[in-house]
C-alpha cells in the first residue's frame, strides 16, 4: 500500500509538473506575440490575455481577469462596445474583423480586431478568442497619402482649369473688343459730317454682330466647364437618395439622350434583374447617358455602332450595369488617364474631359466601383458596379 501510494504521488508530481510546464509554454508563447490576443468566456468575461494586451489597456493581468470588459474599462460605454460585437459574432458563429477604438495609456487607439467563436468538444460556443492589430499609425499614414494624392489632384485640375477656360476666355475678349472698336468708329461716322455708306455700316455692324456671337459662344462653353466642375467636386448634392431599380434608370437615361447619338449606334438594353440600389436617379442617368454618348462616339468611322447596355446582378451585395460597344476601343497608355479631369481624345472644343471624371466620382460618392474593359479595334465595356439596396439595409 506504501508502494502504491508513493507511486501514485509520484505521478500526481509529475503530472502537476507537466502541467506546469505546458503553462510556462503556453504563457511563453502567447507572451511573444507582439500584438494583444485574448480569450472570453459567453460573458465576455476575460479568461486568458498576453502581455501586450494588458499594456495596450494599461492594467494588469490580476485586475483584468475574471473581469468583463465593461468592468475594465474606465469608460462603460467603451466596454459596452466591445461586448456588442462579442455578443453579435458568439450569437452568429462567424468570425469577424471589426474595427474598435480602444482607450491606451498612450490615448486613443484604433485596432483591427479578429475575433472568432470559441467551442467546446461539442460544437457549442463557449466564448470567443481574438487578436487586435493596431492601426493607427497606418490609418494616419493612408490619411496623410490621401491628402497628397487630392494635393496632386486639386494641381492637376487647376491647370486644366487654366488651361481649359484660357482659350475660351481669350476669345471673349478679343471678340468683345473688336466689337467695341467696330462699334465706336460706327458712332463716329454717324456723328460726323460726312456721307453715310449705309451698305458699310451694315457690313460693320454684322461683323459686329458675327463678333459678338462668337463671344457668347466662348461664354457658353466656359459656362458649361464650370457646371461640370460643380458636379465633379460635389457629386452627392443633388436630391436625397431612394432606393430605385437599375432598369428604370435607364430606361430615364434612354429619354435623355440626343437624337445625335441615336442615329449614330443601336442601342439594345438587356435586363437581368439587378437588385434595387439607393441612389439619386439624376446621378446615375448622368452616369449612364455620359457612358451612352462616348460609346457612340467612340464608333468606327463610317460605321453604325452596337451599343449594349446591360443590368444585373454584381459582385456579392451588389448590382452591375454595363455599357459596351464595339467600337474603336483604348490603348493601355489612353486607359491610365481615363477618368482625370480635362482628359480627351477628341479634338478641342469637342468636349471638355469631364464626363468620366464626374461619372467616376458620382459612382465613387454611392459607395459602388468604376471598371473598364478596353481592346484596340474591339470596343470597350464599361461597369459599374453599386451597392444592393438590400445589403445596405
Amino acid at each position: 500500500q506504501v508502494t502504491v501510494r508513493a507511486s501514485n504521488e509520484l505521478e500526481r508530481m509529475e503530472a502537476e509538473r507537466s502541467l506546469r510546464e505546458s503553462e510556462a509554454r503556453f504563457r511563453a508563447f502567447v507572451d511573444a506575440i507582439p500584438g494583444p490576443v485574448f480569450l472570453k468566456d459567453v460573458e465576455s468575461r476575460w479568461l486568458v490575455g498576453n502581455r501586450a494586451l494588458f499594456e495596450v489597456v494599461g492594467k494588469s493581468a490580476t485586475s483584468s481577469i475574471g473581469k468583463t470588459d465593461r468592468e475594465i474599462y474606465d469608460d462603460p460605454a467603451v466596454g459596452d462596445a466591445l461586448m456588442e460585437n462579442d455578443r453579435r459574432i458568439m450569437e452568429s458563429g462567424v468570425p469577424e474583423v471589426v474595427e474598435e477604438s480602444i482607450p491606451t495609456p498612450a490615448g486613443i487607439r484604433l485596432f483591427h480586431s479578429t475575433k472568432v467563436p470559441h467551442r467546446d468538444a461539442d460544437g457549442r460556443v463557449v466564448g470567443i478568442i481574438g487578436s487586435a492589430l493596431d492601426i493607427t499609425d497606418t490609418r494616419l499614414l493612408q490619411r496623410q497619402v490621401a491628402m497628397t494624392s487630392r494635393l496632386a489632384a486639386l494641381g492637376t485640375l487647376v491647370t486644366g482649369v487654366a488651361h481649359e477656360i484660357n482659350n475660351p476666355l481669350a476669345a471673349v475678349l478679343s471678340d468683345i473688343e473688336f466689337a467695341m472698336c467696330e462699334v465706336e468708329a460706327v458712332r463716329g461716322r454717324l456723328h460726323g459730317d460726312g456721307p453715310l455708306d449705309r451698305e458699310g455700316e451694315v457690313r460693320h455692324l454684322a461683323e459686329v454682330v458675327a463678333g459678338l456671337g462668337d463671344a457668347e459662344e466662348a461664354g457658353r462653353r466656359i459656362e458649361r466647364i464650370v457646371k461640370d466642375l460643380r458636379a465633379f467636386g460635389r457629386p452627392d448634392q443633388d436630391d436625397a437618395r431612394e432606393q430605385i431599380r437599375l432598369v428604370d434608370v435607364v430606361d430615364l437615361a434612354m429619354r435623355w439622350l440626343p437624337a445625335a447619338i441615336k442615329q449614330a449606334a443601336t442601342v439594345t438594353i438587356e435586363n437581368g434583374g439587378a437588385p434595387d440600389v439607393v441612389a439619386t436617379i439624376g446621378q446615375i442617368s448622368q452616369v449612364v447617358v455620359n457612358l451612352v454618348t462616348n460609346a457612340a462616339k467612340a464608333r468606327r468611322e463610317a460605321v453604325r455602332g452596337a451599343i449594349v447596355i446591360r443590368v444585373g446582378p454584381g459582385k456579392p451585395g451588389m448590382a452591375r450595369l454595363e455599357v459596351a460597344d464595339d467600337g474603336t476601343g483604348m490603348t493601355p497608355e489612353i486607359k491610365e488617364h481615363l477618368f482625370e479631369p480635362f482628359f480627351t481624345t477628341r479634338a478641342p472644343g469637342q468636349g471638355t474631359g469631364l464626363g468620366l471624371a464626374i461619372s467616376h466620382a458620382i459612382v465613387t460618392a454611392h459607395g459602388g466601383t468604376f471598371t473598364v474593359e478596353s481592346e484596340v479595334g474591339k470596343g470597350s465595356t464599361f461597369r459599374v458596379e453599386l451597392p444592393a439596396a438590400t445589403a445596405e439595409a
